[in-house]
């Protein structure tokens, strides 16, 4: 039989049920009448109190908790804590659901409950950022432990067809933080599902085997990204024509949902910078890139110096009327005439100055300097990672620092002694940016070398902005070796 009693009083405290001939009682429980379970399952039996959370906070995250309930100041009002009468203290109960959170709540309350002397700080300084601390909770007081089984084992049994608590997948972890703004790993990856499915890009049945995982491993990669036209790692803003894009993009959702692909979740940063690679040779990859990202739909001019010029031509006043008002127009507006940085033809721009007494060196700075990059993109990457690199180490060398042999050490290397002879922390900022990026980052060493051993090509505005920001760096070093 089933029944109801409603009880006149504070929320809390109002219901009494019986399900099926089990009672459970909605209560507002003083903490320090709450004990720990020594029979919980995340653990063996324990012989008191202290054993218990000392193994919480070693073994089962309970710092970090802490700390979310400390900012929060307060725990979940989705998930009551569970109780049982305690079996000797009178007036007293044991937790059978919540015990890291109870545990979380007592050391917030008393911190000299935690073992050690770090942990007590640590707990200590939790509890004194909180407004107010917590010293009732509202639970669920069962007449047995028995009689909570039921309950408590569809939250930790899995998900048991459908009758315990279905956890989301990815796909739905990154749909609930698009729509409250918050921030996935997932995000971008969910995004291009969603751009596929609105476009038909694959068939419903295509879309629905589509692994949200294993799209957002290939999405981490840099060079990747760039070869389906995604223009940065945050949406789905592209620097690409919108047909280059949706083919780039169907050839990759489509290999992800093929067995015998080379798409999957288990590749590392070598493989999909292959991968990248072969989307160039089979002639899906998207490459006329566009100065300024824009969302698929929308119109972008192609980053074409020739028609840039052909275009600047076309423009030039030929008449005197048409001459005073360009100068008129000028006058008014004084930024108009101002090149973009990207728009050069030369890494090294002309204001820049180096007295170099390293022969090699002055060399190889002469040809970055004088090189086309707009002609001869790769060349001119290639020439400007050996210029990095031998500037670097003769730097470190200088001071008196062996050099390792790898160039992102190098640069931490670099930006350490920099520290050392005071460049700010925003001096160093993109220096040490690069040498911490790993073998993924859009400016790291690896992806430098993956574009000049011909992995892929690089865009003009890629070494130019690289320049642009290790210039201060580089006027610096060059000049002193």
């Amino acid at each position: 039989m089933f029944v109801a009693i409603l009880v006149n009083e504070p929320p809390m405290n109002t219901v009494v049920k019986e399900v099926a001939g089990m009672a459970f009682e909605p209560k507002t429980i003083a903490l320090s009448k709450i004990y720990l379970d020594p029979e919980n399952p995340r653990h063996e039996a324990l012989p008191d109190e202290q054993a218990i959370i000392h193994y919480l906070i070693s073994q089962e995250q309970v710092r970090k908790l802490a700390k979310d309930i400390a900012e929060a100041g307060s725990i979940s009002p989705l998930e009551p804590i569970a109780v049982v009468k305690h079996h000797k203290v009178k007036s007293g109960y044991t937790v059978v659901e919540g015990n890291r959170r109870i545990c979380s709540l007592k050391l917030l309350s008393d911190p000299d409950k935690a073992g050690s002397e770090n942990d007590r700080r640590y707990f200590s300084g939790l509890s004194k950022g909180m407004e107010k601390g917590i010293n009732r909770v509202q639970a669920i007081v069962f007449e047995s432990r028995e009689a909570a089984i039921r309950w408590f084992s569809l939250r930790h049994r899995g998900e048991q067809d459908g009758v315990g608590t279905k956890r989301w997948d990815a796909s739905q972890i990154a749909r609930f933080n698009l729509r409250t703004n918050s921030r996935d790993p997932n995000l971008q990856a969910l995004l291009l599902i969603e751009y596929a499915k609105s476009q038909k890009l694959l068939r419903p049945d295509e879309i629905n085997q589509l692994n949200i995982t294993t799209l957002t491993r290939f999405l981490s990669t840099p060079i990747f990204r760039h070869h389906i036209g995604l223009a940065n790692r945050n949406d789905i803003k592209i620097n690409v024509p919108d047909e280059e894009f949706n083919r780039a993009l169907t050839r990759f959702l489509s290999d992800s949902i093929d067995p015998g692909s080379d798409v999957h979740s288990r590749t590392s940063a070598a493989d999909r910078k292959a991968y990248a690679s072969q989307l160039v040779k089979d002639g899906v990859a998207a490459l006329s890139h566009v100065r300024a990202a824009h969302t698929p739909g929308e119109s972008a001019s192609i980053e074409n110096p020739a028609q840039e010029q052909a275009t600047a031509t076309s423009s030039v006043p030929n008449s005197k009327a048409e001459t005073a008002e360009a100068a008129q127009q000028a006058a008014s507006n004084p930024t108009r005439d101002q090149p973009h940085p990207d728009r050069r033809r030369k890494v090294v721009q002309s204001s820049f100055t180096a007295k170099i007494n390293d022969k090699i060196l002055r060399r190889l700075y002469r040809e970055l300097k004088d090189i086309d990059a707009v002609d001869f993109t790769v060349a001119a990457t290639a020439i400007f990672r050996s210029v990095l690199e031998k500037s670097t180490t003769l730097y470190l060398l200088s001071t008196g620092i062996k050099p390792d042999s790898k160039l992102d050490e190098k640069l931490k290397q670099l930006a350490k002694q920099l520290s050392t002879e005071g460049k700010t922390d925003r001096e160093l900022k993109f220096l040490r940016t690069i040498a911490s990026a790993g073998r993924d980052g859009d400016y790291a060493p690896d992806t430098l070398g993956h574009y000049i051993h011909g992995g892929a090509i690089p865009t003009p505005a890629y070494v130019f902005r690289y320049w642009d920001n290790m210039e201060s760096i580089l006027r610096h070093t060059l000049n002193r070796v």
